[in-house]
This record gives structure tokens, C-alpha cells and sequence, in this order.
């Protein structure tokens, strides 16, 4: 029986995924644990491990973070199934092939399609409102950045990146310039929505403190007036606990054109620039 190892425990809605990207794979060497994409420090130093070990050998990594790996197996068949078995524990996503063997064997196709698959218009319909992959995410009353009142549900046909934040946290004033670049990178494209929302403080100090520091971006407002408000509310008038949406601050969800959730990030991301392939496949496919 071989080795593996495996990403920290993590939380999918109700637990964090860390996203602590590498930069792209494309064109790595075997020996380059930095071309990792979406793995923390524990998913290079694992990899280190891996290039360490017999073979066969398989290191698999999935969107957000989660990674296994598998050594010393009868076939490097054998040694990618077991990583894939032990990664998939830690993700609903797909956990797919980085390394096998003495090969770097990632796909950038298969991994711009890492968050679907994805639903169709009549089975999204039937699904259930809540948060956790795969449900429809809550239709929030929010003002637009026109000064128009409206409900999130009326982005039906875009893929949107809903990203709640607030001027006073600084975790999220850390991650902004990541996110920034990540909405230039497909401003243009009309099928992807940004969606920015503020949390316990007026809209005014948000866009204030945004556009001192140069930060373009569409920022919606959820009504909250102070750090006293910690309600959303929805489209029939009810009240939404923030912190049933967002557990931390930031909070990301990214939904496809039916308003299912594809991902969420519960706290800080990095490196969101990395998620654009993602973004515009998801757009590509989407079924409205």
C-alpha cells in the first residue's frame, strides 16, 4: 500500500476552502511546485513529498485547493484512482490530475470546467433555496449601482460573482486588489456579473473608501446603515441573517445563469485572476 497525503480538512458552505492559488501549470516542469494551481503552502510542500516517492504515483488537485496524492501503487492507474478517492473527501468538485508518474499531465480545458457540471434551466428550478453548491442561492433585494431597487434573481442568464465585504474589515481591503483584477480581466464580457455587496456599514463608506484607494467596481447596495445591521432582506420582504449567507467576511459565491451555487469561498480568496477561465466556460454553458 503507498503514501498519500492530503489537503487540511476543509468546509464547502459550511467549511472554508482555502484558495491560495499558484500561478498557471501550463507549460511546468515536474519539479516546479509553485505552477500548482489553487494550492496553498501544505498542498506544495505534499507535492515535494510526492516527487519524493515510488512509483506509481498520481498528485491530484481540485478548484479551491483541495489536493491528495497516492504512491507506491501496481499501476499509476491504481495510484490516481486512490488519490482522486481521497481527495473527493475534501471537495464536491472534481479532483483531476496534475502529476502521474514522472509526467505533468494537467489539462487546462478539463480544469476551466472545474466548477461545472452544470445544470439545466428545468432541474434548477427544482432545486432547493440555500447556499451549499448546487442550490438555488437566496433572491436578495439589493440596490444597484444605477440607484435602481432590484433582486439578484433578475441576473437569470449571467453568471455572477457575488462578493460581500465591508470597509471596515480588513481582510477584505487586503483581497480587493485580487478581486479588481479579476473584474477587469471580463468586465467587458456581458454574460458575467460582478456583484459587490457591503455588510454592516452604509453604502457610502464602502464606495468612499473604494474610490479613494481606485477600486472601479459595481457596488450594490444591501441597505445596512451600520454595524448594527445584520440582516438581509429578500425579495418577498423577509429577513436573512447576513451571517447565514456570508460566515465570514469576505464571503464569495459564485452562481451560474440559474442562480445555483457552482462555488463559495467563506473568508479571504487569492489570486482570483486565475478563476477567469471558470468563470467564462460557466458562462459558455450555461443553460437559461
Amino acid at each position: 500500500m503507498g503514501v498519500w497525503n492530503l489537503v487540511k480538512p476543509t468546509i464547502w458552505g459550511t467549511v472554508l476552502i482555502t484558495v491560495l492559488a499558484g500561478r498557471a501549470a501550463v507549460g511546468a516542469g515536474l519539479d516546479d511546485p509553485t505552477a500548482l494551481p489553487h494550492v496553498d503552502e501544505d498542498g506544495r510542500q505534499g507535492y515535494q513529498g510526492f516527487l519524493q516517492s515510488g512509483m506509481h504515483r498520481a498528485y491530484v488537485v481540485a478548484p479551491g485547493g483541495a489536493w491528495s496524492w497516492s504512491s507506491d501503487q501496481a499501476s499509476a492507474d491504481d495510484a490516481l484512482r486512490t488519490a482522486r478517492e481521497q481527495c473527493a473527501e475534501h471537495t464536491p468538485l472534481t479532483c483531476q490530475p496534475y502529476a502521474v508518474d514522472d509526467a505533468v499531465v494537467f489539462d487546462p480545458a478539463a480544469w476551466a470546467a472545474g466548477l461545472g457540471p452544470y445544470a439545466s434551466a428545468r432541474d434548477a428550478a427544482a432545486r432547493p433555496l440555500g447556499v451549499m453548491r448546487g442550490q438555488r442561492f437566496p433572491a436578495l433585494k439589493l440596490t444597484a449601482p444605477d440607484g435602481r431597487e432590484m433582486r439578484l434573481d433578475q441576473l437569470r442568464g449571467k453568471v455572477v460573482f457575488l462578493h460581500f465585504w465591508a470597509a471596515w474589515c480588513p481582510p477584505c481591503k487586503l483581497e480587493f486588489p485580487d478581486v479588481m483584477q479579476l473584474f477587469n480581466a471580463v468586465r467587458n464580457d456581458p454574460r458575467i456579473a460582478f456583484v459587490l455587496v457591503q455588510v454592516r456599514e452604509d453604502i457610502a463608506v464602502s464606495k468612499a473608501w473604494a474610490g479613494k484607494n481606485g477600486f472601479d467596481m459595481p457596488f450594490y447596495d444591501s441597505g445596512a446603515k451600520g454595524f448594527g445591521d445584520k440582516t438581509f432582506t429578500l425579495a418577498d420582504g423577509s429577513l436573512l441573517e447576513d451571517r447565514r449567507i456570508a460566515p465570514k467576511f469576505p464571503s464569495t459565491h459564485i452562481l451560474d445563469g440559474n442562480g445555483l451555487v457552482l462555488y463559495s469561498q467563506l473568508g479571504p480568496g487569492s489570486r482570483w485572476l486565475e478563476y477567469e477561465p471558470m468563470l467564462r466556460h460557466a458562462a459558455q454553458h450555461t443553460s437559461y
